[in-house]
């Protein structure tokens, strides 16, 4: 929506042209562009707020650093009208109407100087179909000057000249002198790839280093020192496969096998990509190591290190003699945090301890007793949860009192009718907040009346777990424990909580909600293997 204005308009221009555009005349150059922009703004009697300029920038998209500047701006409220001389130089065909619209949200208007398109209530189906068949002109010029280029780069390669992209590394550039090369529109010549007398060496010394030593470390070390490109065991690889130094290009699935002087021989070539071959295949036949391998991970996900506040994944390494798994707490492991008390834990180990603790639960009527207390102790009493509902209806019914007196305020009118509107507003976020608070209590009520398990039915479902254990399979094993235990904090390496689920129904996978902390203490010393 445009701005309400106050005083004269504040006016915005903005510049675009391409590389295309900056070799014609007309209303093209950037030049010419500020002239006419310029000149519209003092006939309409505005103030120039600011100016925004891309130089060589396509129109077919957005990613100009010019657009973004002018877009912040006003967003931020630096103008109201943005003056362009056509339409293309906001955008090419659709790009036009998007740029356009994001500046129409940000409340500014759109000026065209050497077109005409009517908005709003004195727009018809005319100025409609000018605007669109306008849009569609400069986005089907793009798409042709698109298609022009490519083809022309096609036949440039086809012919042996360089198309453009990075120049490989040994090789340089240089103008064709040939004349008839010249086309249509050509600013400069096409450039033909030559060899570089200061890196072509390089090049070929690192061919016959490979080829010498079948290591790709080897030439990677001396480009490193040859060089100051920052080299990597890809970009290695990269330029040992790189065709072009046998003399064949490749451009968007073309092939000109005599595109450039070959810096290397045909046999060094062959002898390189041998090597790399094997390597490759026997690379692809390597067995695939596993970094969490089959081991069964019981509690993957509910392990906890509280003093990092992450999660402990799965993990492992192998030791001396057998390969060693555990749960490893990711700041320590991601993200390095060196001070942390428990930086992993043995898996096997942890699993025995919960499995000791579950069958505890299951054999001692007084310890199944306790957990029972404890988790009573955690839920909130009825008495106290009537008290906050009690509360918080009252305050809700006041609110919404204060919402009826603020919207019969706003319909009378007034001075007053912003202020008005802005506390409404709080008013509403005020009444949502309440609502959710008494719905959560409501829900924490009703869960207070469930009826607590006995001591005798927890035992009866962890004595039928620890039955359904040991006739389980691996996998069965992996859904069982997780019905049973929600969460394991791990103090240190040998101590933890286990957060284990009072179960009155275990066949039917109903959970009680009551949740009760019990402590474990158990030996949980890194296996090494031994």
């Amino acid at each position: 929506m445009k701005r309400k204005l106050n005083g004269p308009a504040r006016y915005a221009i903005y510049l675009r042209c391409s590389t295309d555009d900056q070799t014609k005349g007309d209303y093209s150059t950037i030049e010419a562009q500020r002239d006419v922009t310029s000149r519209h703004i003092a006939e309409q009697t505005g103030v120039l707020a600011g100016q925004f300029m891309d130089e060589g920038r396509t129109g077919t998209n957005l990613n100009r650093p010019g657009w973004r500047r002018l877009l912040a701006a006003a967003r931020a409220g630096e103008f109201d009208v943005v003056v362009c001389t056509y339409m293309s130089r906001l955008g090419r065909g659709n790009m036009s109407a998007i740029a356009e619209h994001m500046l129409q949200e940000a409340g500014v208007h759109v000026q065209y100087v050497k077109e005409t398109f009517r908005g709003g209530d004195a727009a018809d189906v005319a100025d409609y179909i000018n605007k669109e068949a306008t849009r569609f002109g400069d986005g089907l010029y793009a798409a042709s000057v698109r298609k022009w280029t490519i083809t022309k780069m096609e036949e440039n390669f086809r012919q042996g000249y360089f198309v453009g992209g990075r120049i490989p590394f040994g090789h340089k550039t240089v103008p064709s002198s040939d004349t008839s090369a010249l086309k249509e529109g050509d600013k400069q010549p096409p450039k033909r790839l030559v060899s570089d007398p200061e890196t072509a060496p390089v090049v070929r010394h690192a061919f016959e280093l490979y080829a010498a030593t079948k290591s790709v470390n080897e030439v990677l070390d001396y480009l490193r020192r040859m060089t100051d490109r920052n080299w990597n065991y890809t970009k290695v690889v990269y330029l040992l496969q790189n065709t072009v130094y046998r003399g064949v290009a490749r451009w968007r699935g073309m092939v000109n096998e005599k595109a450039n002087e070959p810096l290397i021989n045909e046999g060094l070539w062959e002898v390189v990509q041998a090597s790399l071959t094997r390597k490759a295949e026997a690379h692809a036949r390597r067995p695939k190591s596993n970094p969490v391998d089959a081991f069964p991970y019981y509690l993957r996900g509910m392990v906890y290190c509280p003093h990092c506040g992450y999660r402990m994944t799965p993990s492992n390494h192998h030791g001396r003699i057998a390969p060693v798994r555990y749960y490893q707490c990711i700041g320590s492991g991601k993200f390095g945090a060196k001070d942390c008390p428990c930086p992993r834990v043995n898996a096997r180990s942890l699993h025995e301890a919960v499995l000791h603790e579950i069958s505890r639960v299951a054999q001692h009527p007084t310890r199944t007793a306790e957990i029972i207390r404890e988790a009573v102790k955690a839920l909130p009493t009825d008495a106290r949860l009537q008290e906050q509902l009690t509360v918080l209806t009252r305050r809700l019914r006041e609110t919404q009192k204060r919402l009826k007196n603020v919207t019969d305020s706003i319909e009378t009118g007034g001075r007053a009718v912003v202020t008005l509107v802005r506390r409404l507003e709080e008013l509403e976020a005020e009444q949502t907040a309440l609502q959710q608070e008494r719905t959560r209590l409501e829900q924490a009520f009703a869960v207070s009346k469930i009826q607590r398990p006995s001591a005798d039915a927890v035992r009866a479902v962890y004595a039928r777990f620890t039955q359904l254990w040991e006739a389980a399979t691996e996998a069965e094993r992996a859904e069982l424990l997780p019905l049973l235990v929600e969460q394991v904090e791990m103090k240190d390496k040998e101590r933890g909580i286990v957060r284990l689920v009072l179960e009155t129904d275990f066949s039917a996978l109903n959970f009680a909600t009551a949740r009760g902390d019990c402590g474990f203490t158990s030996n949980l010393r890194e296996d090494n293997g031994n």
